[in-house]
């Protein structure tokens, strides 16, 4: 796991890849559910999608922007910064173009695969979160609406058949992980559903376990777990969907993500092995 401290180090690192390529990298930010959340409206490179769509639509609309963006980069390398719901629908842009590659060169999936070097996932709803799946089921929550929104999304329920991964297991360029823990202090009906996430009832209640979560997307949907699970210790580890491509990259028990949306270092970070 990447500290903080680490992040001094990136811009040796990004210099390597600058030299690589000729050019300095191009950060693309992609806002999630919440297009307000982070502010990253005023970050240069920025996208502004319809978030509100299914899985499938939203990648349409999301795509050719993408591609006019990747345009305004020239040739640098182009990294993708994520969060919650955009992680979900960019994996499945990446899987499709990576799989369609050599039949349709100028679709847009194609396109925005073949210029992508990595992606950097904050608190990503890879696997969706039970609070979606309360608002598909009633809506009637005002807490529950007020952090995912009122409008029903299949795709970030956790019921993995709307998932990206039961379309597609591979990306084909690294998703570095981005992801905190502290779920501050909402309310009760906000924090059970959160808890129980992937426990049954024996777990939840007899033997008193929680599922971790950040307040809004559970930490297992965070980390790109394969099947829905409850990750209920802090170094808590899981099945990716694909261990090739799904790392890693910094953790924070001391912040959400959406505190770590917020943080101009860690926005600007690159993985280095090392």
């Amino acid at each position: 796991m990447k500290s903080l401290l680490f992040l001094c180090a990136t811009f040796f690192w990004t210099s390597l890849i600058s030299f690589a390529y000729g050019a300095g990298p191009c950060n693309i930010y992609i806002h999630g559910r919440d297009a307000k959340l982070g502010s990253w409206d005023n970050l240069p490179h920025y996208i502004n999608w319809n978030s509100s769509l299914e899985l499938e639509n939203a990648a349409e609309d999301l795509a050719p922007k993408l591609v006019a963006e990747i345009s305004k980069c020239k040739k640098a390398p182009i990294f993708l910064r994520t969060y919650d719901y955009s992680s979900a629908v960019v994996y499945y842009i990446l899987g499709l173009g990576r799989r369609y590659a050599d039949l349709y060169p100028q679709h847009n999936f194609v396109r925005i695969y073949q210029a992508t070097i990595a992606v950097y996932s904050f608190g990503g709803a890879f696997s969706g979160t039970p609070l979606m799946d309360y608002v598909c089921a009633s809506g009637k929550s005002k807490a529950i609406t007020k952090l995912v929104g009122e409008k029903c999304i299949l795709s970030m329920t956790t019921a993995e058949i709307y998932h990206p991964s039961s379309i597609i297991n591979s990306p084909g360029v690294p998703i570095y992980l981005v992801f905190g823990t502290h779920d501050r202090e909402y309310g009760e009906e906000v924090a059970e559903l959160l808890r129980g996430s992937g426990l049954t009832w024996e777990e939840r209640y007899q033997n008193k376990e929680s599922s971790r979560s950040d307040g809004v997307v559970p930490l297992a949907s965070a980390m790109a777990c394969e099947n829905e699970v409850a990750i209920t210790d802090v170094e808590g580890e899981c099945n990716k969907i694909n261990n090739d491509y799904f790392i890693d990259f910094f953790r924070s028990d001391e912040h959400s993500h959406s505190d770590l949306v917020r943080d101009r270092e860690l926005l600007r970070g690159v993985y280095d092995e090392n």
